[in-house]
């Protein structure tokens, strides 16, 4: 069973992607929490994309092709 992303949707100031179950808690509405989120702004719209610390992130990116 592969682990699951939740996307939280604070339109229009935010969009948060966080790791479910992860092995550590996020601070989801900071650019500082430990996992050293993504930061990307679209219009107005801040979009913060945490990384897991369980590393799936870095899987998910070979298994596409590390591309």
């Amino acid at each position: 069973m592969s682990k699951q992303w939740a996307v939280y949707d604070y339109a229009p100031e935010y969009v948060i992607i966080v790791p479910l179950d992860d092995t550590q808690e996020h601070d989801q509405f900071s650019k500082d929490c430990p996992c050293e989120p993504e930061i990307e702004v679209i219009g107005a719209c801040l979009k913060i994309t945490h990384n897991a610390f369980d590393w799936r992130h870095v899987a998910e990116w070979l298994n596409n092709g590390g591309e």
